[in-house]
């Protein structure tokens, strides 16, 4: 991925730096941006906006107790057990989880259910 960001016609990276504000009314217009080493500020133009926090699932704690695949997500059943009777998994730490936010609140949803009732049969 990195490759192909790099070799991109469109893409233009931004070293160094984070997003400090969004921008815009009832549609993002604007990223305030400042640079983590000399913190100077400016601005970037954009017409929309995805937040992405990585692609390696930080499940490492839980390794020991369930069951994950080879890139390390938590591998569960359509109702978000895992292979360890009580622990449920819900969202993008999950093996083929879409990672997006409204299938993460469904998912949550299922372990929450799921969870009720492995706590009440």
């Amino acid at each position: 991925m990195q490759e192909k960001a790099f070799s991109h016609p469109k893409i233009e990276l931004v070293w160094d730096t984070v997003v400090a504000e969004v921008v815009g009314d009832s549609m993002v217009t604007n990223l305030r941006l400042r640079n983590a080493k000399t913190g100077r500020s400016s601005n970037l133009e954009v017409d929309g906006l995805f937040v992405a926090v990585g692609l390696k699932p930080n499940s490492q704690v839980f390794s020991h107790l369930v069951t994950v695949d080879e890139a390390g997500f938590i591998m569960t059943d359509e109702l978000m057990r895992t292979s360890a009777p009580g622990i449920f998994a819900a969202g993008d730490i999950r093996q083929n989880s879409f990672r997006q936010a409204i299938t993460a609140a469904g998912d949550g949803a299922a372990a929450a259910s799921s969870a009720f009732k492995y706590l009440y049969e």
